[in-house]
């Protein structure tokens, strides 16, 4: 629900997401390529920003191993998984630490 200046409730219909795009910026900060395969250009991204973190999300949350294993040259380890959720719809958070840009 929103409430307008005019203070009347307006009711607007959600629809659930197909899938999650990186967490600020619409993208900016987004991977390529598609969940859970990581590799070619995502790989690239990651050595040229030397991430040190990063923050996979699924909305099914289906594929999270292949993802840490694509990472292995990385030094992955999960640092913290959640999931968020409202309703029907939920979002699976996971915060992986790569050893490699981490020290």
């Amino acid at each position: 629900m929103f409430r307008s200046s005019r203070g009347r409730r307006r009711s607007y219909a959600r629809t659930p997401p197909t899938s999650p795009i990186g967490i600020v910026h619409a993208g900016f900060d987004s991977l390529p390529g598609t969940f859970p395969v990581l590799e070619g250009d995502a790989m690239g991204e990651i050595e040229h920003r030397h991430a040190a973190q990063i923050l996979p999300m699924s909305v099914t949350g289906n594929g999270f191993a292949q993802a840490v294993h694509s990472l292995a040259q990385y030094e992955p380890h999960v640092a913290k998984r959640a999931v968020l959720a409202d309703g029907e719809v939920r979002l699976h958070l996971w915060l992986v630490d790569l050893g490699s840009y981490l020290r």
